[in-house]
């Protein structure tokens, strides 16, 4: 009897308690560790055996699921991280939207004053001309006192004055016409730079940074001209109190999409810069935007017309390109033109059949 009883203990521990006590021993190790890989060992038999397949496939099963879990985490990330590029994407387009709208608003308002200004200019002209006439009369009438001869010169003297600032606002609204022509930039900056050196206060260094090889633009001479002087002698005012720095540079570039981003009135392509940089007083943000604004001016009574500024926005427009300008308070400013390239090969074409025929040996008479 006690050796049947051991059987029994025996055979019950193997088919029954070592198999409970080997399940209970996972259960514990995967609650503590978390790790569904673990697996309970496949002792005893019959119903022991399907309580612990069905442990363990209770196991696979949270296995499966956790890693499905994880699969959908990551596409989750994935998704947050390119729903952030989206919108951020969204953001700077639609800044870049608000920045163009507001240059749209800006050129329709400075092309509407210069409209207006071009009309008014013309009317005041016509009222010029007559006094300009008469004056002149007057001057060589030898019937005239003379001691009204002062008095009649300093009047042609004011009209003389009007007169040129009625051409600057026809330069503004684009009624002036002339004819332009292949121009070689160095050149150009290089004759105003030498009018403007000797207007510098006593201390102030210039710096000129010019390429080696050619550059050339389509443009009417003087206007050009007077587009680089402007711009000389407003960074020559901001550094009046003497002791800055003037700086100029040429350069022949590529406008990206960066600087499309800035201002409507550039396109993709080949493009001539031009900068003109102080370290003056610079501008104060609020007056920034109204720096091309006709008759807009923040010198002295006296000391500016406030036509500059706005007569090189419109000569740079219309000539095809743009004038971009930063600025900051006691740190000075930045003038940025951009000019429509045109190649050497180019240049050296329209010169050449703009040049006159050689003459045949005949002779011409003209009679006046």
């Amino acid at each position: 009897l006690v050796c049947a009883g051991l059987v029994r203990a025996v055979s019950t521990r193997r088919l029954v308690t070592d198999p409970l006590l080997a399940l209970a021993a996972a259960a514990h190790e995967v609650t503590k560790l978390k790790d569904y890989a673990i697996r309970a060992p496949r002792l005893g038999a019959g119903e022991m055996t399907t309580l612990t397949d069905a442990f363990n496939a209770m196991l696979d099963t949270i296995e499966a699921n956790l890693a499905a879990l994880e699969r959908v985490n990551i596409d989750l990330s994935t998704d947050r991280r390119l729903l952030a590029e989206k919108l951020k994407e969204l953001q700077t387009l639609f800044q870049q939207k608000e920045q163009l709208e507001a240059q749209l608003r800006h050129a329709q308002k400075l092309e509407t004053l210069g409209t207006l200004a071009g009309g008014i200019a013309h009317d005041f002209n016509n009222i010029l001309t007559p006094i300009v006439g008469y004056v002149d009369l007057l001057l060589h009438d030898p019937r005239l006192n003379a001691a009204l001869i002062p008095s009649l010169e300093k009047v042609k003297l004011g009209c003389s004055k009007a007169a040129d600032l009625v051409r600057q606002i026809l330069v503004f609204g684009g009624r002036l016409e002339q004819k332009p022509q292949i121009i070689n930039m160095r050149e150009v900056l290089e004759e105003a730079l030498k009018l403007g050196k000797g207007a510098l206060p006593g201390g102030t260094e210039i710096r000129c940074r010019l390429p080696e090889d050619d550059v050339f633009v389509e443009a009417v001479p003087t206007q050009l001209h007077q587009v680089l002087m402007n711009l000389i002698t407003n960074a020559i005012y901001a550094l009046k109190d003497g002791g800055g720095a003037l700086e100029i540079s040429l350069e022949q570039m590529k406008v990206d999409g960066e600087l499309l981003a800035k201002t409507a009135d550039l396109r993709l392509g080949d493009y001539v810069r031009i900068d003109v940089r102080d370290n003056g007083c610079g501008i104060a943000p609020e007056n920034l935007e109204r720096v091309f604004e006709p008759f807009f001016t923040t010198k002295a009574h006296g000391e500016g017309s406030g036509l500059g500024l706005s007569v090189v926005y419109g000569i740079v427009r219309r000539h095809g390109g743009a004038i971009l300008v930063e600025s900051e308070p006691g740190k000075g400013s930045l003038f940025s033109v951009f000019l429509p390239h045109v190649s050497g090969t180019t240049a050296a074409d329209r010169q050449r059949s703009a040049e006159p025929a050689m003459a045949a040996g005949q002779h011409v008479l003209v009679v006046d």
